[in-house]
């Protein structure tokens, strides 16, 4: 066999059940790097994993979970292959807690990558502990559409912290956070990818978070060229949105890039009341445990053209968050949002979980796994979010 439409023509007799996996392997010997070739050895593997384990309790060995789960192809039959892989997904992390994917119900993969960031954090666990109240003037609608929202999502985090969570439960959730009219009427259509980011903004704004334990004070100063000299405050967040930088910077560069003095001039289109060029720096103030970052994951060619960023070095790396003038607080990264795609507005995303012995736990919608160190490199390559707590 030599041509492609030779292997095309093996891999659809494999999945017909026409052809075994043996006289696959030997039919498409050319063929034996092809990505779809080792999802197909994974599923193999499953098979006979899920048959064994059908005749006794013997445990999965961790090697066969990350050859199984460890390998994703961008091919629309890995979808096929991952079947049998699926009996696989709650794997235990722990002597107590299983891990549990998140239905994908239609582009929501957004969505659950930053559940999953709650579901392994402090920020998640202080936001269903909320008691709700209306706001000023706030009409009865609006009110009890923020409220079943609060609901559905305590209800979820509150079910995943079992010990044996109700698929059913979480799926429910699930879904009924990802129809809410919260952030339907705020431009999040159902059905469409979104910017997992905005998604945090919206949630955090629906529920009032402003608890200083994961929200710090952001303030701008403007000087301008004539010396007047005008203070900001931009309220509360949860997270910094870092500078766009070019160069090869790790985390902690960015952060310190972001919090340096920046011209505001007619290059970068920003404008301030005083009319004339100024220099704006921004000043975090409070005592945070936890915050998230939002990096820069694309930019604008002097044509117009959008292009992908390099990646961030240091990721997994803790972190100094300068809050006032001299004093810093050490974070570490708890779980890493990673995309890959030509915008935020499409693609796919991924949550990457810092487990207890500083490995990384991959959450990709469904599926729960161990990442192979090539997996791994990928993802970090592409992280977008990360959340960090205090060391």
């Amino acid at each position: 066999m030599g041509s492609v439409s030779g292997f095309e023509s093996n891999l659809n007799a494999y999945f017909d059940g026409k052809m075994s996996y043996d006289e696959l392997k030997e039919n498409s010997h050319e063929f034996e790097n092809h990505e779809l070739m080792f999802a197909i050895e994974s599923r193999e593997t499953a098979r006979q994993i899920v048959a064994n384990l059908k005749e006794d309790d013997t445990p999965v060995p961790q090697a066969l979970v990350n050859q199984c789960l460890g390998y994703q192809p961008e091919d629309d039959r890995f979808f096929e292959i991952v079947e049998d892989v699926l009996t696989l997904n709650n794997i235990r992390s722990g002597p107590h807690q299983e891990v549990y994917g998140f239905k994908n119900f239609g582009n929501t993969c957004f969505m659950n990558s930053l559940l999953k960031v709650m579901m392994h954090s402090k920020l998640g666990r202080w936001l269903g502990g909320l008691s709700l109240r209306p706001r000023e003037g706030e009409s009865v609608e609006s009110y009890s559409v923020r409220t079943h929202l609060h609901e559905c999502y305590k209800h979820l985090h509150t079910e995943y912290q079992k010990e044996t969570p109700d698929q059913t439960v979480i799926n429910r959730n699930l879904k009924e956070i990802s129809q809410s009219s919260y952030f339907t009427d705020r431009g999040m259509e159902i059905g469409s990818q979104h910017d997992p980011h905005e998604l945090m903004s919206h949630l955090i704004e629906a529920f009032d978070f402003k608890d200083p334990r994961a929200t710090f004070g952001i303030n701008s100063q403007y000087q301008a060229s004539d010396g007047r000299t005008e203070i900001i405050n931009d309220g509360r967040s949860p997270i910094l949105s870092l500078r766009f930088h070019e160069g090869d910077l790790s985390t902690q560069s960015l952060i310190d890039y972001t919090l340096f003095p920046e011209l505001m001039d007619d290059r970068n289109n920003v404008h301030n009341r005083f009319g004339l060029n100024a220099v704006k720096t921004l000043f975090l103030t409070g005592n945070p445990e936890s915050f998230t970052l939002q990096l820069a994951r694309y930019s604008y060619s002097e044509e117009g053209a959008l292009k992908d960023l390099r990646p961030v070095m240091g990721i997994t790396e803790p972190v100094e968050l300068p809050i006032s003038t001299g004093i810093t607080v050490r974070m570490q990264p708890q779980s890493i949002i990673c995309h890959s795609g030509a915008s935020v507005n499409s693609g796919h995303y991924v949550t990457l979980v810092r487990k207890e012995d500083d490995s990384w736990e991959l959450h990709n919608d469904g599926q729960v796994s161990i990442p192979s160190e090539n997996l791994l490199h990928y993802y970090l390559q592409n992280a977008y979010m990360v959340h960090y707590e205090r060391v």
